[in-house]
C-alpha cells in the first residue's frame, strides 16, 4: 500500500525576543497539517541575539518538552538578520555543484561582504536568458552554533534557511497574479521585501527595524526594482506579526495591499493556539522545504 503521509519537523528561531517554536507537521495527500507545536523563550541575556546566540539548546529542549516532539531531523528557520541573501544574475552559470559554489562564494564575498569561509547555499531561480540565482550566506560560527545547540537538545539538523524564504515556501501558489507582485513581511526585529516577475523571485531585500521606519525602504526598493527591470509592481501582499504594515505600504507605494492570513495560508493546515501564527508559518515552510 502506498504511504501518502510524510512527517517533518521544523524549528523557528526568533530574534529580538522571538524565542523558539518547534512543530511537527504531517503531509496528507498534498496538504500539510501541524500536528504538534511548542514554544520556549530564550534567556533574557541572549534573547536579542536569537540565532547568533552561543547556545540555545535549552530553549529548543523547552519547546520539545512543551510539544512532546522527540528527536529526529529538524529543518531550521533563522532570522533574515542572521544571514545575508541576494538575487544574482549571471550570463553563464555552471551546473556542476562545486564550480557553482566557487563562483557564488566569490560573488557573495564581494557583493554581500561575507568572508570566504562562511556557510553558503543557493537556488537557481531561472535559466531563461541570463541565469538568476538566489544566494544565502551566514557566518559559519552562527550555523555551527545552531547545529551544536540542536544536537544538545537531541536533534539532528537538516536544512537551514531564513524566515522570509521559508514563509514564501509555505504560501499558496494562488498569490501568483500573473503580473509583477511583491510580498512584504514584518516579523520580530526585521522586515523583508520580495518581488516576483513572471512567477519567479526577482528581488530580495531585508533590513532590521529601525526608527527611520519601513516606508522609505519600501519606496526605495520599488524604485530600484523599476530602474533595474523597467517594470513596475502591480500588486502587494503583506504578512505582519503586528498591526500597521498595510498602512505603511499604502503610503510608500499608493497600492492597497492584500493582507495574508498566516492561519489560512496553507489549505487544510491546522494552526495550534498559543503560538504566533507567522512564526508557525516560518517553521512550516522549513518543513515544506
Amino acid at each position: 500500500m502506498l504511504n501518502l503521509r510524510k512527517t517533518s519537523k521544523g524549528l523557528y528561531i526568533g530574534a529580538g525576543g522571538g524565542g523558539v517554536t518547534l512543530i511537527e507537521a504531517e503531509k496528507r495527500a498534498g496538504r500539510w497539517l501541524i500536528k504538534k507545536s511548542g514554544t520556549s523563550d530564550l534567556p533574557s541575556g541572549i534573547a536579542s541575539q536569537g540565532a547568533s546566540a552561543p547556545d540555545i539548546g535549552g530553549a529548543i529542549r523547552g519547546a520539545a518538552d512543551s510539544s512532546g516532539i522527540r528527536g529526529g531531523v529538524i529543518n531550521i528557520s533563522i532570522p533574515d538578520t542572521a544571514a545575508k541573501a541576494a538575487v544574482f544574475e549571471f550570463e553563464d552559470f555552471p551546473s556542476d555543484e562545486k564550480d557553482a559554489s566557487g563562483i557564488l562564494r566569490a560573488r557573495a564575498s564581494k557583493d554581500l561582504g561575507m568572508p570566504g569561509d562562511s556557510s553558503f547555499d543557493h537556488q537557481v531561480l531561472s535559466r531563461n536568458g541570463n541565469v538568476k540565482v538566489l544566494a544565502v550566506a551566514a557566518a559559519s560560527s552562527v550555523i555551527g552554533g545552531i547545529e551544536d545547540s540542536a544536537a544538545r537538545a537531541g536533534f539532528q539538523t537538516g536544512k537551514i534557511n531564513i524566515h522570509t524564504l521559508n514563509i514564501l515556501n509555505a504560501l499558496p501558489e494562488g498569490l501568483n497574479t500573473g503580473g509583477d507582485f511583491s510580498v512584504i513581511t514584518r516579523l520580530d526585529d526585521f522586515f523583508s521585501i520580495t518581488i516576483f516577475r513572471n512567477g519567479a523571485l526577482e528581488f530580495y531585500r531585508s533590513k532590521a527595524l529601525k526608527a527611520e521606519g519601513i516606508e522609505r525602504s519600501i519606496y526605495s526598493s520599488f524604485i530600484s526594482y523599476r530602474g533595474k527591470t523597467g517594470s513596475t509592481v502591480e500588486s502587494v501582499f503583506t504578512l505582519d506579526d503586528r498591526a500597521g504594515l498595510a498602512d505603511s505600504v499604502k503610503k510608500a507605494t499608493g497600492i492597497d495591499p492584500v493582507p495574508i492570513s498566516a492561519g489560512d495560508a496553507i489549505e487544510g493546515a491546522s494552526m495550534p493556539g498559543g503560538a504566533n501564527p507567522v512564526r508557525l508559518l516560518a517553521a512550516l515552510g522549513a518543513c515544506v522545504n
